[in-house]
């Protein structure tokens, strides 16, 4: 199969990261060259989901170039020089060592070596936690909010664009939470996300929640019902971890499940982002009430395995995946959230042991 709709590869549309080519920077009065795209839009020539059964693709874009219009030329299509993205030359060994191209195959290695960064740092990673790792830190371009209508916006740029910040290490004001387990069939997992006052504190600025998951189901190409094992993750607050029990697993029947009140307003809803094997979704907050739901209960992600009956058989006794929950606060420049979590944290190994 084309690895684009693959379900357990990474996916990469591209962006436009230049929009005046080396001619029109020259004779900037000379409308002979017109860019397709202007930075950080959508590149013309990059690939739109979704994937098999609505699964979302691509599932991230990076930079991959632009063309122009030669608008003497009747219009045609050009990859001109200075709208590209640089790389090595494919004629090194002739003194050629580098040149310019524009495709989405300069856009995916970008995101590969960001995976490989990844690995570097955490030899120990599986392809599931890399995968939800870069996803964890992936957000939307403007540019692509305001030229895309809300539709349009999943199919073309997946989950966005990877934000460096953050993605290998802990900030202050960015902490990123980690789980790898194994899950059996028609179970739950519970986490508890220990949300720390500061970050729900009164003052208007951006606070973001965002939470990713990925496992690598056995998939088949030949049906509809593409993957084996199904495992998704809501996202709920409650005033403790019995309430939430209790309310899941109550949800047997699919349908139930489907209805369990999420917290509200994720930029990608469960039913959506649950139909690919590498899923994630955003909550966003500028301003923090007395009255808010996340000041006055605790903070759950729910991870619940459910395969199709075909698939039991294929499917691992324990189906691994990997977790990560990320709580950033950048604009507040004092946030402690890392000392904070990391406290609580081995407060909580303390007890255990």
């Amino acid at each position: 199969m084309d690895p684009a709709p693959a379900l357990n590869v990474l996916t990469v549309g591209s962006l436009a990261r230049y929009d005046n080519s080396f001619s029109s920077q020259r004779y900037p009065n000379d409308p002979a060259q017109t860019p397709v795209a202007r930075r950080n839009q959508p590149s013309p020539f990059t690939r739109c989901g979704p994937s098999v059964a609505g699964a979302v693709k691509p599932d991230l874009v990076a930079y991959g170039g632009n063309w122009a219009i030669n608008t003497r030329a009747g219009a045609n299509y050009l990859a001109v020089g200075g709208l590209g993205e640089l790389s090595t030359h494919m004629d090194f060994s002739l003194g050629r060592l580098l040149a310019e191209d524009s495709g989405t195959s300069m856009a995916a290695p970008h995101v590969a070596h960001l995976a490989a960064g990844i690995l570097a740092e955490y030899p120990k990673a599986d392809a599931n936690l890399i995968r939800a790792l870069v996803l964890a830190h992936a957000s939307l371009p403007e540019t692509c909010r305001t030229s895309l209508d809300h539709e349009l916006l999943r199919r073309v740029c997946g989950y966005g664009q990877c934000d460096l910040r953050g993605l290998f290490r802990s900030l202050e004001n960015e902490v990123t939470l980690v789980a790898r387990a194994g899950i059996p069939n028609k179970s739950h997992h519970f986490y508890e996300i220990p949300v720390p006052d500061e970050f729900v504190s009164h003052g208007r600025r951006l606070r973001e929640i965002r939470v990713s998951l990925a496992h690598t189901p056995y998939v088949r190409s030949t049906r509809i019902a593409y993957k084996a094992s199904r495992i998704d993750f809501r996202v709920v607050a409650a005033p403790d971890l019995n309430k939430v029990v209790t309310m899941f697993n109550k949800a047997t029947e699919k349908d139930d499940y489907e209805n369990i009140a999420e917290l509200k307003t994720p930029d990608v809803s469960g039913r959506q982002r649950g139909k690919g094997t590498a899923q994630a979704a955003t909550w966003r907050y500028d301003q923090f009430t007395d009255r808010s739901v996340l000041r006055n209960n605790k903070l759950f992600v729910v991870v619940t395995r459910n395969d199709h009956p075909w698939g039991e058989a294929r499917s691992a006794t324990e189906e691994a995946y990997a977790l990560v929950v990320c709580l950033s606060d950048r604009q507040n420049a004092q946030a402690r959230l890392y000392s904070v979590l990391q406290a609580r944290l081995q407060q909580r190994a303390r007890v255990r042991m």
